[in-house]
């Protein structure tokens, strides 16, 4: 544990070098900065830059007003979930203002609390722990950023910090991979103080690593294993079944990652996670415009279809904050010509379920058991309705048949064995061809057929006689 002198070392001053912890200017992406001009005004200002300006963008900032930063980066001038590009931090906004036995504590003292918490609830301390001037921004950096291919899994690690954390006054409106947190060295205008970093972590415990400059950062795998539940009761069972540690610690791992509701596929072949199922449908949805060639959005005839499915993978996918604004600008690339009306009336329902599962409802069916009420669409019917061709299916990742799915799997297999020594049978049989006319050349040399076995390696002269013949 930091004694409090520890916390209250001036570190990190500048908004540039606290956003470098976990952005880099080296990337292709985009980062957007939000501002306040008139304190006494509720209007914001979002401008977006490319990452390789940030250094300058945040440096020319005014420190006496409000600003925020995005936490994730995007491959658009925006910070839209449709458009992620990747997260390089994992974090907790916490209002300690919201808990009364908090409402007065030192920021000081709240860092204490929150690094005594996570000792308590056995997270892994945080790389940073900021005052925004009112509560505490909890950053946990990561080693290498999660590609937006993975936001679905991030999301799972993002949402268990933040209810671990709840006690503390975690805001669970604010854990989503589009948001922005206050920048370091502005002003927060609502009670006028600096925001600034309490506490910067630079012990490699607890599965942390040191980077370059010195500040203990994670793996998100390891994030992901410590910060996923797993009952004491699963471990003894693991570790009665296992006695190695190395397999009671991959029992561990698998038991953590059950924890994102895995479900059975309907081909028997693979499992599937709804949430990653969804956000790679909505990727094969954008891969299919592309590989048809429809830079003006899909024709007439798909394009109702498409935006449905797509706003309807989005709802199933992850949090997403301002769902109908996202909605629409998803729906501007299949459909760029139409109307507000025309894409509302397409994702009316999808928006209506959307804000039922967000709301804890649940849909009774004729069995009695209570589904989520998004939709549930199946592979055959996406692809009967898109009339994906099997070139196609070749080329996306999770909208496939079951015929795609048996020869993903046939080559999965066929590589596996490869790696294992196997070989194929054009090449096993012409081995064979060789090693019977070597077999032949020595029979005419005068050996015999124990002495050709023994210098072919067949198990005995028999073997070696009906082999070669």
């Amino acid at each position: 544990m930091q004694s409090n002198a520890q916390l209250a070392l001036p570190l990190y001053e500048t908004a540039e070098a606290e956003a470098l912890a976990y952005h880099n200017p080296a990337r292709f992406g985009w980062f957007s900065v939000l501002t306040q001009p008139k304190p006494d005004s509720r209007a914001k200002v979002q401008r977006s830059h490319p990452l390789h300006l940030m250094p300058e963008v945040l440096q020319d900032l005014d420190p006496t007003k409000n600003a925020w930063l995005s936490q994730s980066e995007f491959n658009r001038p925006n910070r839209r979930l449709i458009n992620l590009e990747r997260m390089g931090v994992l974090f907790v906004d916490l209002d300690t203002y919201n808990v009364p036995s908090l409402r007065y504590a030192s920021p000081e003292g709240l860092a204490e609390l929150l690094l005594k918490a996570c000792e308590r609830l056995r997270l892994p301390p945080p790389s940073l722990i900021v005052w925004s001037g009112r509560g505490l921004q909890v950053k946990w950096i990561l080693l290498d950023p999660v590609p937006a291919q993975a936001l679905p899994r991030w999301q799972a690690v993002q949402n268990k910090l933040c209810d671990k954390l709840a006690e503390l006054g975690a805001d669970q409106a604010a854990r989503d991979a589009s948001r922005v947190l206050r920048l370091i060295a502005t002003t927060n205008t609502k009670s006028g103080e600096r925001v600034r970093v309490l506490f910067k972590n630079t012990i490699a415990a607890g599965g942390a690593v040191l980077s370059p400059s010195g500040l203990a950062v994670y793996s998100f795998e390891t994030m992901a294993f410590e910060v996923l539940d797993i009952t004491r009761v699963q471990l003894d069972e693991m570790r009665a079944a296992r006695a190695a540690e190395w397999a009671v610690e991959r029992a561990a791992r698998a038991a953590r990652k059950s924890q994102f509701v895995v479900v059975g596929s309907t081909n028997g072949l693979k499992k599937l996670i709804p949430a990653i199922l969804a956000w790679d449908r909505l990727g094969d949805m954008r891969k299919l415009m592309k590989l048809r060639g429809y830079a003006a959005g899909m024709p007439d005839g798909q394009r109702n279809t498409a935006v449905w499915l797509s706003a309807s993978f989005l709802a199933s996918a992850v949090v997403v904050p301002k769902f109908y604004a996202e909605v629409f600008a998803l729906a501007r690339e299949f459909a760029p010509h139409w109307t507000k009306d025309q894409i509302s009336g397409s994702i009316s329902t999808v928006y209506a379920k959307a804000k039922d599962a967000a709301a804890g409802k649940k849909v009774k069916l004729l069995n009695g058991v209570e589904y989520d009420p998004r939709y549930r669409v199946r592979n055959s019917t996406i692809i009967d309705l898109m009339e994906i061709i099997p070139d196609e299916e070749r080329q996306l990742k999770t909208i496939i048949s079951v015929d795609e799915a048996r020869r993903r799997d046939a080559e999965r297999d066929t590589k596996r064995r490869r790696e294992a020594g196997a070989v194929d049978r054009a090449t096993y049989l012409a081995g064979h061809e060789q090693k019977r006319d070597a077999g032949r050349l020595l029979r005419a040399q005068g050996r015999t057929w124990a002495e050709v076995a023994t210098e072919l390696g067949y198990a005995n002269g028999e073997a070696a006689r009906r082999s070669i013949g």
